[in-house]
């Protein structure tokens, strides 16, 4: 689902599927232009994932706050 960015930020954005929501950030390159890169916990190491992941019904990897949110989105892109 597309989602409009907050000019001049670099936040995660969710975008809602049923019962999933998946995370990606947003960096504006230029006025009105953006390069998502969705967060993918596959980027995480597996000490991270161990620590954040929670199984929860069919999802493998539930994350509920902001900390995790943001572990898994460094993994993704070092350079936040």
């Amino acid at each position: 689902a597309w989602m409009p960015a907050t000019a001049g930020t670099s936040a995660p954005k969710p975008a809602k599927r049923p019962n999933i929501i998946e995370y990606a950030v947003a960096h504006e390159l230029t006025d009105g232009v953006y390069q998502v890169t969705a967060i993918d916990e596959n980027d995480a190491d597996g000490t991270t994932r161990a620590r954040y992941c929670r199984r929860v019904d069919d999802s493998h990897c539930r994350i509920t706050t902001r900390k995790q949110l943001i572990a898994f989105a460094r993994a993704t892109l070092p350079s936040l």
